[in-house]
């Protein structure tokens, strides 16, 4: 009996799912250098409400990780820092 295809996988503030979408997304790799230029930019284009929103989503999903995926639970983690960065930056103009 074959096998079902498994639906498309729900993308997060339009950034593209990583690896086989036959497969669930298990990515052992790091935060690249174009993934910190997506995520600064991005964040300049949110709201305060949305920068703390998705800070607090990416410590959840990095605690997630955490002894699970090391690789996920830091890029999960620089995601966080990159967001609150921006967040910092608007709170000290």
């Amino acid at each position: 009996m074959a096998s079902p295809a498994c639906p498309p996988r729900v993308t997060v503030w339009g950034q593209e799912p990583r690896g086989s979408t036959a497969t669930p997304d298990m990515t052992t790799e790091h935060a690249t250098a174009a993934d910190f230029i997506t995520w600064t930019e991005r964040a300049k284009t949110m709201t305060v409400a949305a920068l703390l929103y998705t800070i607090n989503d990416c410590r959840q999903a990095a605690e997630g990780m955490r002894g699970w995926n090391p690789a996920k639970e830091g890029f999960y983690m620089d995601q966080a820092s990159t967001y609150g960065m921006e967040l910092n930056s608007r709170k000290a103009a």
